[in-house]
């Protein structure tokens, strides 16, 4: 069975006798720097080691915000039930005394809401953070990689097989780059909106302070007070859902970068690991001046006496040697 990375060719086994594969007749398939390559795992370098590096720190990211999105379910959670309570016991006050008391819940219960902007603030600029940040090594693979891949002194079909290979990862990459685009515009949407609504949770609270103060100095329009008191309330927790939109689209564009780290390191790898190569043509001369010689012996051939059948012609006689005639 073929042994190299591609399984179409035994380079690997044939190389190091100095022999070419019987399938293609090639050398060096697999083979990257002296080692044959069978696993993905093998290529390492300095650029892959920054992109795993990268993927480790996305894995840590996202276990920081899926904590935070926990802890923010809670407090919407715990917000929600004091919505609740007020409500239920603004409806069944029927005395001065139980609506002082209500009053004084719902005072602290605005405070607790108002709270809430200061906490969110802090866990968006922490979220700023990971959606600003370069990714540095992704951006410098992703430079690196040949798209699309073309070899051209590929000839066999160890070659063909490692171009379907980076075609399929190239459009996988292409993909999630494209989804990637789409959820960092999301998210700078939704980060617009919770800022305006920021700024509509504002009249609301200066309103109902108003109704407080004017419940308590008169005593009279109790009932008022529920409506722009659970207007306020759910006014907070709406930009609450919306804060728990935003981590969750964090936590989606963290996975797209993690996917697309994951895709470019596959494709840099693949990228790397040789096909056959057609093996360089022995040369016919043992000394490089060979040449030199068999050239000179050509140009003096008419002058040297010629041989055949193995015994040397006899030379002409020269003039003192020819007798004179009578």
């Amino acid at each position: 069975m073929p042994n190299c990375f591609w399984k179409k060719c035994d380079c690997p086994t044939k190389t190091p006798t100095g022999h070419a594969c019987t399938e293609h007749s090639g050398v060096n398939c697999s083979m990257l720097n002296g080692t044959a390559i069978s696993n993905l795992n093998q290529v390492n370098d300095g650029m892959t080691a920054s992109l795993e590096a990268e993927i480790a720190e996305l894995d840590n990211d996202k276990q920081v915000v899926e904590t935070k999105v926990q802890e923010i379910k809670t407090r919407k959670v715990e917000l929600e039930r004091k919505r609740v309570d007020l409500e239920r016991a603004m409806r069944s006050a029927n005395s001065m005394g139980s609506r002082r008391r209500v009053i004084r819940q719902a005072k602290n219960d605005i405070i607790t809401f108002s709270k809430e902007k200061d906490k969110m603030k802090g866990e968006i600029d922490d979220l700023q953070r990971i959606i600003d940040h370069p990714r540095r090594a992704i951006r410098i693979a992703r430079a690196r990689l040949i798209i699309p891949f073309r070899n051209p002194t590929g000839f066999c079909s160890c070659n063909d097989r490692k171009i379907q290979m980076l075609d399929i990862l190239a459009s996988h990459i292409g993909g999630w780059e494209n989804e990637r685009s789409r959820l960092l515009g999301r998210l700078r949407i939704l980060l617009q909106v919770v800022q305006l609504q920021w700024v509509t949770a504002i009249p609301p609270t200066i309103g109902i302070f108003a109704t407080l103060i004017a419940i308590v100095s008169f005593g009279f329009g109790f009932s008022a007070l529920i409506l722009p008191v659970l207007a306020f309330m759910l006014v907070m927790l709406i930009i609450l859902a919306t804060h728990i939109r935003i981590h969750f689209t964090t936590l989606e564009l963290i996975n797209a970068d993690r996917i697309l780290a994951t895709l470019i390191l596959e494709y840099y790898r693949v990228q790397k690991i040789p096909v056959c190569q057609r093996p360089a043509e022995e040369s016919q001369d043992e000394e490089p001046w060979d040449w030199w010689e068999d050239w000179l012996k050509e140009l003096m051939s008419p002058m040297l006496p010629q041989e055949s059948g193995g015994h040397r012609e006899p030379a002409l006689p020269s003039e003192d040697e020819i007798p004179p005639s009578d």
